[in-house]
């Protein structure tokens, strides 16, 4: 990302609040957060992605459309694993 005046050379030149949410797995634009069964703990995945420029998505963009544009655009890509229980 371009560096932006007032800004230091680390920080991101656009602003969050123009994100589009896409559909989660239950079909619904929203996070829901992680919702594990009762019983064993449960594993959950999350992935973060540096990207060179602001991905052409609009709202309710699937998750296979998604990932087909950061085919083009990852510089980097991190995951975590979390495990939840109740």
């Amino acid at each position: 990302m371009p560096a932006c005046p007032g800004r230091r050379r680390d920080e991101a030149c656009h602003d969050l609040r123009r994100r589009e949410p896409g559909t989660n797995d239950c079909g619904k634009m929203e996070y829901g957060g992680p919702a594990p069964p009762p019983g064993r703990p449960h594993r959950c995945f999350f992935r973060l992605y540096a990207v060179d420029e602001i991905l052409p998505i609009k709202a309710g963009t699937s998750n296979s459309q998604l990932l087909g544009a950061l085919k083009r655009h990852t510089l980097a890509e991190t995951k975590l694993m979390g495990t939840y229980g109740r």
